[in-house]
């Protein structure tokens, strides 16, 4: 059980509130100490971090249960509140979602395309519904993409001859 109360998390959100808008005249302070025994044994399960973020040998519930078993031992003195460090999800989380290969190195986590493909071979061969708003928008920005690497010079070139034979 986690030694933090709804009441605290309410009082909590006005200091900080205050503390944002430049109304509170003093700096907000907490201190986290371990004071509490979880009254079990550790779950046989390594702590979320980089280092297992690619190990799915567990399930999310066997997570949260050390999760809980950790944050149970903490007090939370001053504006200090219980919050779960999730680094190890970082920004390619959605990359990871989608197939991307994880490598874990030196606690950094690199996430690999499952292959790589041109944005060309995209549109080409994308099989869903090419009448979106979306789809639409991908559009432009390949437009805007294959104006930009040069196709713009015989565009403009194509453009210019229209315009003088006009």
């Amino acid at each position: 059980m986690i030694h933090f109360e709804k009441d605290k998390y309410k009082e909590l959100q006005k200091t900080y509130t205050l503390w944002w808008d430049k109304k509170l005249d003093r700096p907000v302070s907490g201190v986290v100490a371990r004071e509490y025994n979880p009254g079990r044994s550790c779950p046989d399960v390594p702590y979320l971090s980089q280092a297992i973020c690619n190990d799915f040998s567990f399930t999310p519930e066997q997570l949260i249960d050390r999760i809980d078993y950790e944050y149970s031992q903490f007090a939370y003195y001053g504006e200090a509140y219980p919050y779960i460090n999730l680094d190890c999800f970082g920004p390619g989380v959605l990359a990871a979602f989608l197939g991307a290969q994880l490598e874990v190195i030196a606690e950094r986590v690199w996430f690999h395309p499952p292959r790589e493909m041109e944005i060309e071979d995209i549109y080409l061969n994308y099989k869903g519904n090419r009448n979106t708003e979306d789809f639409r928008q991908f559009e432009i920005y390949l437009k805007r993409v294959w104006f930009s690497n040069g196709i713009h010079h015989h565009y403009s070139m194509f453009h210019l001859a229209c315009l003088l034979i006009q």
